[in-house]
């Protein structure tokens, strides 16, 4: 008889824990179910600029493969010419490749003349995995209204694959 004691004291102990266990659960749970509040400075909130963003999904295309080969997107119509500055999406993905280092290359020329431009990396290699690199970064709006990417190495040889687009503009 006292050994079913035991068991039934010992059994309500574990059924206390699971409880507190599931409790413990619920609460986590809610904290992070809850949306976050995201509070932007009151300068930041009121400017103009912040205010005038418009999101946009415009498809340019892929970079080349490589061997300083450069390809010229036009920026279309979607993106009007009171746009000051787009919002460029560029992003590279190796698989099983050769190719070694690349260097990619987003460039504008704003008037005409000088050039801005940013840059992403990828090594190509014969590895079973896949390498990724994406940025996204403001540019001023050019003239010519003409996206230049390049990409300089050795061309690349194998699963990769690449893509640009205008996902904004000011």
């Amino acid at each position: 008889r006292e050994q079913w004691l035991t068991l039934d004291q010992s059994l309500a102990e574990v059924g206390r824990d699971i409880q507190g266990t599931r409790e413990s659960v619920a609460a986590l749970r809610r904290k992070v179910e809850k949306p976050a509040v995201v509070a932007r400075p009151a300068s930041v909130a009121d400017d103009a600029i912040w205010k005038a963003y418009r999101s946009v999904d415009v498809p340019l295309g892929a970079f080349p493969e490589g061997g300083g080969k450069q390809v010229v997107f036009p920026i279309p119509s979607t993106v009007p010419d009171s746009a000051r500055e787009i919002l460029v999406y560029a992003q590279v993905a190796t698989g099983y490749v050769e190719g070694g280092p690349h260097r990619f290359r987003v460039a504008v020329a704003p008037d005409g003349g000088r050039e801005v431009s940013f840059y992403l990396y990828a090594t190509g290699q014969s590895q079973a995995g896949w390498g990724y690199n994406s940025d996204n970064v403001w540019l001023p709006m050019p003239q010519n209204r003409q996206l230049v990417l390049q990409a300089e190495g050795k061309p690349f040889f194998g699963e990769w694959n690449s893509e640009t687009r205008i996902i904004g503009y000011r």
